[in-house]
C-alpha cells in the first residue's frame, strides 16, 4: 500500500509541475494605460486699417505683448510609468516684443505618458499678455487679430485621464477645452479658430491675456498570471497530501505493532 501510494504522490506532483509550467509559459494579457494632450495657440495681427479712410501709419498705433506667463512643466512617474512634459513660446519670458502687421505669437503646451506595470502624470503651461493694443492717432482704427486653438486630448486603457485648454481673454473672452477619460470619451478635439476685432478711437486701449494648459494621468498594473494562482493552489495540494501521507504511514504502522 504505502509503494502504490508513494507511486500516486509521484504522478500528482508531476502533474501539478506540468500545469503550472505549461500555465506560465501562456501569455497573459498587459494592462496599459496611455493619454496625450496638446494645446497650441497662434495669434497673428493681420491687419490694422483706418475705418474713417486714408492710410494707416505705423506711428498711429502699437501692439506691445510681454511673455508674462513663463513656461513650465511637471513629470512624476512610478514603476515603469513614463511621463512627458513640454512647454515652448516664440515670445521669451518676460521679454517686451512690438508686433507688427503679420507678426505672430505661437506657443504650444504638450502632455503625454503610458504605464503597464506603474503611474504616470505630467503637465504643462505656458501664456502670453497683450500688454497694449492702442491707438494713439485721430483716426478710428481696426486691429483684427486671426487666432488658431489646438484643444486635442486622448486617454486610453486601465485608468487614465488628459485636458487640454486655451483660453484667450480681455477684450475677447474665447476658450477652448478638451477632456477625454478612458472610462467615458476615449477622444476629444476642441480645436478652433477666428478673428478678434478691436475698434479704437483716438486714445483707445484694450489688452489680452491668452494661456495654454495641458495635463493627464495613467496608472495600471499587470494582472497575477494565472500561473502564480495555480502554483498557489499546488503548494496548498502539496501540503493536504503530505500531511494525508504522513497520517497514512502512522496509521499503517500503528496496525502492524
Amino acid at each position: 500500500m504505502l509503494k502504490l501510494f508513494k507511486s500516486d504522490f509521484q504522478k500528482f506532483a508531476l502533474a501539478l509541475t506540468f500545469g503550472a509550467l505549461s500555465t506560465g509559459i501562456t501569455s497573459t494579457a498587459t494592462a496599459a494605460s496611455t493619454y496625450d494632450a496638446e494645446a497650441g495657440l497662434m495669434v497673428t495681427l493681420t491687419s490694422v486699417t483706418n475705418l474713417d479712410g486714408g492710410a494707416v501709419s505705423n506711428d498711429d498705433w502699437n501692439v506691445i505683448i510681454e511673455g508674462a506667463f513663463p513656461s513650465s512643466t511637471s513629470m512624476d512617474s512610478t514603476g515603469d510609468g513614463i511621463a512627458n512634459a513640454n512647454a515652448t513660446s516664440n515670445i521669451d519670458d518676460f521679454s517686451f516684443v512690438f508686433l507688427e502687421i503679420g507678426d505672430f505669437v505661437s506657443q504650444t503646451a504638450t502632455s503625454d505618458g503610458t504605464a503597464s506595470n506603474g503611474t504616470a502624470t505630467s503637465e504643462a503651461s505656458v501664456g502670453v499678455y497683450f500688454q497694449g493694443i492702442a491707438n494713439s492717432s485721430e483716426q478710428t482704427l481696426r486691429f483684427t487679430f486671426d487666432y488658431d486653438f489646438t484643444a486635442v486630448a486622448s486617454a486610453e486603457g486601465d485608468d487614465a485621464l488628459s485636458s487640454a485648454s486655451v483660453e484667450i481673454w480681455g477684450g475677447e473672452n474665447i476658450l477652448a477645452a478638451a477632456s477625454a477619460s478612458s472610462s467615458g470619451t476615449i477622444f476629444d478635439d476642441q480645436s478652433t479658430s477666428g478673428s478678434i476685432i478691436f475698434e479704437l478711437g483716438y486714445g483707445g486701449y484694450e489688452q489680452m491675456i491668452a494661456e495654454l494648459n495641458s495635463g493627464g494621468s495613467a496608472a495600471s498594473v499587470i494582472p497575477i498570471p494565472a500561473a502564480v494562482w495555480l502554483f498557489g493552489s499546488g503548494l496548498l495540494g502539496l501540503v493536504g497530501v503530505a500531511r494525508h501521507k504522513n497520517e497514512k504511514s502512522v496509521y499503517i504502522l500503528h496496525t502492524f505493532m
